[in-house]
């Protein structure tokens, strides 16, 4: 059904999206703070007019585009944004006109307070009482309220009657609220979940007080949270079937704020179904594609980690800490044209959707000659909009869709419990082994513990300090391994908790001959299984990881010296792609109707021409070879030599 959605309104091209929520005129409160342009400027009108334009509606698709996010609700009343939904009205039809599919901006977290308060609303309320606000002016509602559900599902019908293709949520995450609506849901949920719980304690439902943060090992916290994510899970499931219900191809796409060194499970994200809810979702982050210090960013976890959910994903990656303040003294946040291109590319390699978040954004100071380029957009530079254009025409002659399927065969387990109650121990592993492989050149994709028996697809199994595990989650890994299947186990606390973080009195070490109590310092291989002991502290932050308190999420000490961690890897399985190059170069391997591609990525900055040689398992024919900026060219037959590499290239072999 997704893929069939996808297909209908892009066919074969891949998705080019590009946001214009930030220039809603409702964010001229926000003064310095409100989006695409600072909401004080006295051109903001003009500004505004310029970007909903015609004019601008066939320049995007000059460009290249083909999804636009434009601006319709704030958390207004429908009065105080008629014009906003008119204006939405206007330009989704020009988009229309140009073949650009058109969704409309709708704000999760807050509701403008002074003018709007939708009848059977009731606000937000921390467990202490006090009001959760998105700023002063902007005020959470209780997204569980009668009064908050009809009003959104309000503003989904006006969006769609308006010419808007779906819908686009903004922060769909979901703040702990202790408001009297939850708390009465939150005793019903524990009368229905938690029995055995409150008969241990001793305790009945209606008296068990709310638990002021997620404390990861308490088992009251766990079931306020849990409670709290599947009720953002089933209020996401009655949006999308109220969508569904006036279109049953609309898209759902939102936001729900990943990759920001945050726990997703306390902000009421249970990551893996809510993922599967959606058609497209939004890596809004700072994980600017870059190599520096010998440490890689990118948002190639998300990428891999969505595909292999079956959805796509768009990018937003600032260079900095501050999503919106993008001009003047802040321009930097922005890419220059020369970093345009790895920004549009790395998606790509990972099966992710290409995006120019920055595109309609307030030209910076710096590349203005004069006050009439201020009225300009971004993306009007001549040198930004070449970059831009050459690499749009680039990916559109890509042998690739917006349904990749990917084929490498290292699988590295995501634990859902593991996440939600070990997040920094866990999240850390997850990001560093991801760092490892990538900065190896070995293709790697994710298997979700929802679907631990799928790992028998795949050769080689990855399990990433994942300390909290079930009894049978054990016996399918034992299973596994048995059966033949490679298991990479790092940190000797593997399965030291069991599902709710009680503590064993061993890991799931002496299910392969071995115990965490042998206190090893290096690397032990027992058959089919390998276990890297973690006994170092962990170290630097990751390379541009917005961190929710510093500190908190760390790269493994093993990332010190990451060949004894590939000569483990190699030791347990062969290389799926051999790579000989000079510097770093990243590959993917995945197939769909049109046939196997392998893609090779490069991190660098600036990055100089090399020749790399690639050598995949098992593939020997013919191939064709795409680089950017030269015409495509075949290859005879492995090993695949590729001259002149410098950021990206593509290898399309012929079955």
């Amino acid at each position: 059904m997704r893929t069939q959605k996808l297909r209908k309104y892009f066919g074969d091209r891949p998705i080019a999206w590009v946001p214009m929520w930030g220039i809603s005129k409702l964010r001229h409160r926000g003064g310095e703070f409100p989006g695409s342009i600072p909401g004080n400027s006295l051109w903001y009108d003009q500004w505004y007019d310029r970007a909903m334009s015609a004019e601008n509606a066939d320049r995007l698709a000059g460009l290249g585009v083909n999804l636009v996010i434009l601006p319709f609700s704030l958390g207004g009343s429908s009065e105080l944004e008629h014009q906003e939904h008119e204006d939405f009205r206007r330009m989704a039809a020009e988009l229309h006109r140009n073949k650009i599919t058109a969704l409309p901006y709708l704000q999760y977290q807050n509701l403008l307070q002074e003018e709007h308060m939708p009848p059977g609303t009731v606000w937000a309320e921390t467990p202490d009482g006090a009001p959760i606000s998105y700023s002063y002016w902007r005020r959470t509602a209780c997204q569980s309220s009668e009064g908050f559900r009809n009003y959104f599902k309000g503003v989904i019908k006006a969006a769609l009657e308006a010419g808007g293709d779906g819908i686009w949520i903004d922060n769909n995450y979901l703040k702990p609220c202790a408001c009297a609506v939850c708390r009465r849901n939150f005793v019903e949920y524990l009368k229905l979940n938690c029995q055995d719980l409150l008969k241990s304690l001793e305790i009945e439902a209606e008296h068990v007080a709310i638990p002021p943060a997620l404390l990861e090992s308490d088992p009251i916290a766990q079931a306020f949270y849990s409670f709290n994510a599947a009720r953002n899970l089933e209020l996401h499931k009655e949006f999308k079937a109220h969508l569904e219900s006036i279109n049953p191809d609309a898209l759902f796409a939102s936001n729900p704020a990943l990759f920001r060194g945050r726990n997703y499970f306390a902000a009421g994200v249970d990551l893996f179904p809510l993922l599967e809810l959606n058609d497209i979702i939004y890596l809004e982050n700072t994980l600017f594609p870059e190599k520096k210090d010998n440490m890689f960013s990118g948002n190639y976890h998300g990428f891999v980690l969505t595909n292999s959910l079956g959805l796509t994903a768009v990018s937003g990656t600032w260079k900095h800490g501050d999503y919106d303040n993008t001009a003047r003294s802040a321009a930097s946040r922005m890419p220059h044209a020369a970093e345009a291109e790895q920004v549009m590319l790395e998606p790509v390699v990972f099966g992710g959707s290409t995006g120019m978040f920055w595109a309609v954004r307030e030209m910076p100071d710096s590349l203005c000659g004069n006050s009439g380029d201020k009225l300009k957009m971004h993306y009007e530079n001549s040198a930004m909009f070449t970059t831009m254009q050459n690499t749009l025409v680039y990916i559109n002659s890509l042998p690739i869709t917006n349904s990749m399927e990917n084929l490498a065969q290292t699988a590295i387990l995501w634990h859902r419990n593991s996440l939600a109650f070990d997040f920094n121990v866990h999240q850390s592993s997850l990001l560093g082994i991801g760092e490892l492989l990538l900065s190896n050149g070995i293709p790697f994709q994710t298997v979700d513990s929802r679907h631990l028996d799928r790992i028998s697809q795949y050769p080689l199994v990855i399990v990433p300090d994942i300390r909290l595990m079930s009894e049978p989650e054990i016996a399918t890994l034992k299973k596994y391994a048995e059966g033949g299947g490679k298991l990479l186990i790092i940190g000797m606390d593997c399965g030291i908790f069991d599902e709710r973080h009680r503590q064993k009195l061993d890991s799931i070490l002496p299910v392969f001959g071995l115990s965490r109590y042998d206190h090893f310092e290096t690397p032990v291989r027992k058959g089919n299984v390998t276990v890297i002991p973690v006994n170092g502290q962990p170290g630097k932050m990751f390379l541009n990881l917005k961190q929710a308190a510093n500190g908190t999420v760390l790269r493994p000490c093993w990332l010190d010296q990451p060949e004894i961690m590939i000569a483990e890897l190699d030791n347990l399985s062969e290389r799926q792609i051999k790579i000989t190059a000079e510097r770093s170069v990243s590959a993917s391997i995945m197939s769909h109707e049109k046939g196997t591609v392998i893609q090779l990525f490069s991190y660098e900055a600036g990055p100089l021409p090399q020749t790399v040689t690639v050598i995949p398992a098992g593939i020997t024919g013919e191939c064709t070879l795409y680089r950017p900026g030269q015409p495509p060219c075949n290859l005879d037959g492995a090993p695949y030599i590729i001259e002149n590499f410098i950021r990206h290239a593509l290898l399309h072999i012929h079955s």
